[in-house]
């Protein structure tokens, strides 16, 4: 069982960035899409690592910085260059930190994701007794007579020979080099995936978390820089004067 969470009811956050009150319950329906936190963290520590202090903190971080022009907004203290030059030193002390470690953790959870896939290596050669390395031995001179679609066949075809497969890949390619690259990789992977089945599926899981967890920092990333830049200044028709 994978970690994505099958049922949508289910899933945490909010589809959009901003939300509107109704009744007792806020509803996210305004603003850029962040999209719903879909994974069971319960049962993986990067997941919980990832909602907490990515997708969580970094909407959170939005909130904070929406709640406070607001505020500035309300008291009618600021003209809008006013507003942005306290937002930016809010952000500063308040958004800003919130984000950089939301990336910080991004790039630890992808280095955690790589180190695993990089321990992860196709089936190594075992130590037989005399039998199965003589029987090994024979498959090796039998597969090196074998044409290409015979080789497919007992290697990878619907019912393919395991003392056959562990000869070929115990194997440096020269010693059976009529077993093309593309054919030793594919008989590589399936070994990989019969072996490590389930650590491939979770860390396939993980990296879809981090894409979604990416994708919300990123997105708050966005609407901050868009609420401290400097409002446009427009041209008037006769060219000589600036509108704020």
């Amino acid at each position: 069982m994978g970690l994505r969470i099958e049922n949508s009811s289910a899933w945490r956050g909010r589809a959009q960035l901003y939300g509107t009150k109704r009744g007792d319950k806020i509803e996210y329906v305004n603003g850029p899409r962040v999209g719903m936190w879909a994974w069971d963290s319960s049962q993986n520590a990067v997941l919980q690592n990832l909602e907490a202090n990515v997708y969580d903190a970094s909407v959170k971080a939005a909130d904070r910085l929406r709640a406070k022009k607001d505020e500035l907004v309300a008291s009618g203290r600021f003209t809008p260059a006013g507003i942005r030059d306290e937002l930016r030193q809010f952000a500063e002390t308040s958004v800003k930190p919130a984000l950089d470690r939301a990336r910080a953790e991004l790039d630890s959870a992808q280095q955690h994701v790589r180190e695993r896939r990089a321990g992860i290596k196709p089936i190594a050669a075992t130590s037989d007794d005399a039998v199965t390395t003589l029987k090994k031995m024979e498959a090796r001179t039998i597969l090196r007579g074998m044409s290409r679609r015979d080789l497919v066949n007992v290697l990878a075809g619907p019912n393919p020979d395991p003392v056959f497969v562990q000869a070929a890949l115990e194997s440096p390619p020269y010693m059976v080099s009529n077993i093309d690259s593309l054919l030793r990789k594919h008989l590589e992977q399936l070994a990989t995936q019969s072996q490590f089945g389930p650590q491939i599926e979770e860390l396939d899981d993980i990296e879809g978390a981090i894409n979604d967890a990416r994708k919300a920092a990123s997105v708050v990333a966005a609407e901050v820089t868009k609420e401290l830049q400097p409002a446009p200044q427009l041209v008037s028709s006769a060219g000589d004067k600036k509108i704020a």
